[in-house]
C-alpha cells in the first residue's frame, strides 16, 4: 500500500521516489506489505491459491461492513514485512491484539482493514505535511474494488476519496505513450482523458470522530509492539 503525490518541487526532508518529465517529481512513502494484509488473511483463512478467493474476497466484505468500526476491541497492526514508512523498523512484527473468543473472521478482517488504513494514515500525515494539503486523494489497485475499505480510508483519513480501478502501472505507461505519440500535448491532459473514477466515497462525521480515537489507540499499540521488534 502506497502514498504517493506528484509535485513540481521537492521539499527538504522529503523522500523522492523517482523523476516525472519534463519538471515534477514523485514523493511519498510505502506501508510496506499493507495492502498484502487482506490478501494473507484470506490464504490463511481459505488457503492459498484458492479457486473461490475472489468470493471469499467479497463475503468477508460484506460480513466486515455489519461490523461497527473498532473491529469490537480488535486492532491489527500489519507489520507482517516490517515498516519503512514514516519511519524505518525492518523488525517491526504484526500483530493482532484485543482478540476473544467471540471474535469471528468477519471481526478479525475488519481489523485487518482498519490496521491497515491506520498505517497508510501514518504515511499520508508525513507526506502532507511535507507537500501540504492534496487536491484530491485517489486510490487505485485491487483495493479499490472494496467498497467498505474504501469508506474506512475515507474516514480513517478524513478526506473524499475517488476509487479508480486496477490499472496501475498500465495506465501509468499508456498515459506516457499517448503524450510520446502526440495524442495528448501533455500528461495532466492525458490523466484527466484517460484515468476512470468509478466511485467516490465522502468521510461520515461520526466514524471520523470515532476513528480519530481509534488511531490513537492504535499508536499505542504499536508503542507497546516494538519491544516485540526482531533484532
Amino acid at each position: 500500500a502506497v502514498v504517493r503525490t506528484v509535485q513540481h518541487t521537492a521539499p527538504a526532508g522529503a523522500l523522492r521516489f523517482y523523476g516525472l518529465p519534463p519538471d515534477r517529481a514523485v514523493l511519498g512513502g510505502n506501508a510496506w506489505f499493507g495492502g498484502r494484509a487482506a490478501d494473507w488473511f484470506v490464504d490463511l483463512i481459505y488457503g492459498a491459491n484458492d479457486p473461490s478467493r475472489t468470493r471469499h474476497f467479497n463475503a468477508l466484505d460484506t460480513a466486515a461492513a455489519e461490523v461497527e468500526p473498532g473491529a469490537r476491541g480488535v486492532t491489527f497492526l500489519p507489520f507482517l514485512g516490517g515498516q519503512i514508512a514514516p519511519v524505518s523498523r525492518p523488525g517491526a512484527r504484526g500483530v493482532f491484539a484485543g482478540m476473544r473468543t467471540s471474535h469471528d473472521r468477519a471481526v478479525l478482517y475488519r481489523a485487518v482493514l482498519e490496521g491497515t488504513a491506520f498505517a497508510i494514515r501514518g504515511v499520508f500525515d508525513q507526506v502532507a505535511g511535507w507537500c501540504g494539503e492534496p487536491t484530491v486523494v485517489r486510490l487505485t489497485g485491487g483495493g479499490a474494488r472494496s467498497g467498505v475499505w474504501c469508506q474506512i480510508l475515507a474516514d480513517v483519513l478524513n478526506r473524499p476519496l475517488e476509487a479508480s480501478d486496477e490499472a496501475v502501472e498500465g495506465r501509468g505507461a499508456a498515459v506516457f505513450a499517448a503524450v510520446a505519440l502526440r495524442y495528448h500535448a501533455h500528461h495532466d491532459v492525458a490523466a484527466g482523458a484517460m484515468v476512470v473514477v468509478k466511485r467516490r466515497f465522502l468521510p461520515q462525521a461520526t466514524r471520523v470522530a470515532r476513528y480519530a480515537e481509534l488511531f490513537g489507540q492504535w499508536q499505542r499499540v504499536d508503542g507497546v509492539a516494538r519491544a516485540l521488534d526482531a533484532t
